[in-house]
């Protein structure tokens, strides 16, 4: 039912099983991106995650300020981690209070 109302809402789902627990392997070039770092390639979504992650928001906290699942959140910040090439949660905050965003 969750994952029918997610699709329904416009968002995407993936199930838990392939989120938690599951190693993620990336394979991507660490050298950094002209102009703003991949930060222009992000979603509406993608950057109010962002935003509040750098607020020291967790998954769950980001979740329900956004109205989406937890998984959804995941997933939106994987995808944050991948544009703007960041290994993790702080390195992705690092990487975006050098480009200035606030």
């Amino acid at each position: 039912m969750t994952a029918l109302k997610l699709v329904l809402a416009g968002e995407t789902y993936l199930p838990p099983s392939l989120l938690d627990g599951a190693p993620i392997i990336e394979t991507y070039d660490k050298t950094p991106q002209a102009g703003e770092g991949g930060f222009s390639k992000l979603s509406a979504r993608e950057a109010e995650a962002l935003r509040l992650l750098m607020g020291g928001k967790t998954n769950k906290e980001i979740a329900i300020a956004l109205n989406l699942q937890e998984v959804t959140v995941k997933v939106h910040l994987r995808s944050v981690y991948r544009k703007i090439k960041a290994a993790n949660r702080a390195d992705a905050v690092r990487i975006a209070m050098q480009q200035g965003w606030r």
